[in-house]
């Protein structure tokens, strides 16, 4: 007699256990560590260019806030049947500052009048606009309160080479004044 052969049997053989484990294992680690990863990029400090020695040792608590009574201005617009009612919050570095100001406070306000009445309606509603005049306020006040522009540019336009030059001799790194004017805010712009 012949040997019969083994008939195939119905049920399908299950996967061995120990894969399905290693599976689930290894994507519970990969996830673990995605998450473990995003907790340290969050929550890590922000990286600076400077070195803390390099750094303005200005801090947030000596800063002063100086309210300034509102400007009203005609615009340089055609026709000249355009106003601009500006208040605004100069920022400045330490009471040092705040004393100088007090002292110049004529100067400023003129040079402050001058700027606004040389703006445009359509700078003054976009946000580039505004922003540029915060800048350019910041400027004029602080030369009037005797900080430098010109140096400061030389010394923004430099500041590779004295990076790369103090870094070779320490002693060829000059501090030039940062301006007291440390920001300008708007709390109240009105175009009519």
């Amino acid at each position: 007699m012949a040997a019969k052969p083994d008939k195939p049997s119905d049920k399908t053989e299950a996967p061995p256990k120990r894969g399905k484990i290693l599976w689930i294992s290894a994507i519970v680690l990969v996830v673990l560590a995605c998450g473990v990863a995003a907790g340290w990029y969050f929550t890590r400090p922000a990286a600076t260019e400077e070195s803390a020695e390099e750094q303005p040792s200005r801090k947030r608590s000596e800063t002063v806030f100086v309210k300034l009574e509102p400007f009203t201005v005609n615009l340089a617009d055609e026709g000249g049947e355009r106003l601009a009612q500006v208040a605004i919050v100069l920022e400045l570095a330490d009471k040092q500052s705040e004393a100088v100001l007090a002292r110049n406070l004529p100067i400023v306000r003129n040079n402050l009048l001058l700027l606004l009445s040389s703006q445009h309606t359509g700078s003054l509603l976009s946000m580039d606009g505004k922003l540029a005049l915060a800048r350019e306020i910041a400027a004029r006040a602080g030369v009037a309160l005797g900080w430098k522009e010109e140096a400061a540019a030389k010394e923004a336009t430099a500041t590779t080479a004295v990076k790369t030059a103090a870094k070779a001799a320490p002693a060829a790194r000059h501090a030039v004044q940062a301006n007291p004017v440390v920001a300008v805010h708007f709390s109240q712009l009105l175009v009519q």
